[in-house]
């Protein structure tokens, strides 16, 4: 006889545009740099259209676009290669770096989710298509902030377990090209350091499509926001600024594409995976699964 689940046991939460970095400004900000250090600018739209996957193939997808293919033949007389997506992806390791404390606020209302959830018995996880590097910089930047996770992975095979105060990072060999995600590794490798009985136990929350396919491969319960991160795209103080009208209208094309990637829940803020929490957990003991 299966034995049903009765309460999510741990939640694995994105970084930019979720945790922190309102808007998803600073990949977005990184991508437009080293396109344009190419000679071939790109708009903000095309940089953040495959937001969320490993930042090589992020740098990749954007070369295949049609509008920057023609760009890049009308400047340098031939189409993208191979050979220029890994050139563009070396600069670009550098310029992510760089940018990335400019944009390294908490989300309001992080700091205190993580707070209530670990309290309930959650242990907090994160997925990020960020690099080693980069995501060792982001965790330091929260850690700063009071904000500390139990556990995470990057696109690029490493990953961290918070252990006496402090991370601990080991890597996985043969996964550094593409831990990303359309595939559902680094959720699986989560759910394995949390120690969970079943990825049916989980929540994984982000702000991107690819954040709820990768949540819903690998069998978790999915949220996703959509006014902090990369489908709204723009700070606060901008996003405010328009009409109310305007507001709705894009927080509608937004949660139309999260709950079209597969979302079991949207949500503007990220306080309300304390409900949402609470909703699955009566699900559960009813006998749902994701």
């Amino acid at each position: 006889m299966e034995l049903k689940p009765r309460s999510l046991q741990g939640v694995i939460i994105d970084q930019a545009g979720s945790l922190l970095d309102w808007g998803c400004i600073a990949p977005m900000e990184a991508f437009r740099e080293v396109y344009a250090d190419e000679g071939v600018p790109i708009t903000e739209a095309e940089a953040r259209a495959p937001m969320g996957v490993h930042k090589r193939k992020h740098i990749y997808k954007i070369s295949q676009m049609e509008s920057v293919r023609e760009r890049w033949r009308e400047i340098h007389g031939q189409y993208p290669t191979e050979s220029d997506v890994d050139r563009m992806f070396q600069k670009y390791q550098p310029m992510q770096l760089a940018i990335l404390p400019k944009y390294k606020d908490l989300i309001p209302g992080a700091l205190e989710t993580v707070t209530v959830l670990r309290e309930q018995g959650l242990k907090i996880g994160s997925t990020t298509g960020y690099t080693q590097e980069q995501t060792e910089l982001l965790l330091q930047l929260m850690e700063e902030q009071g904000l500390v996770l139990d556990t995470a992975a990057c696109a690029t095979g490493a990953y961290w377990v918070r252990r006496d105060g402090r991370y601990e990072v080991n890597t996985i060999r043969g996964l550094g090209k593409d831990m990303s995600r359309d595939k559902p590794g680094m959720c699986n490798l989560n759910a394995l350091l949390m120690d969970v009985e079943s990825n049916a136990l989980v929540l994984k929350a982000g702000d991107t499509p690819g954040d709820v396919k990768e949540g819903r491969h690998a069998g978790m319960w999915t949220a996703a926001f959509d006014m902090t991160g990369n489908e709204i795209g723009m700070p606060v103080e901008q996003f405010m600024a328009f009409p109310a009208s305007e507001r709705a209208k894009k927080l509608l094309t937004a949660r139309a594409n999260l709950y079209g990637a597969g979302a079991h829940y949207v949500t503007s803020e990220i306080w309300n995976l304390i409900p949402i929490v609470g909703d699955i957990n009566k699900r559960l003991a009813l006998g749902e699964r994701p």
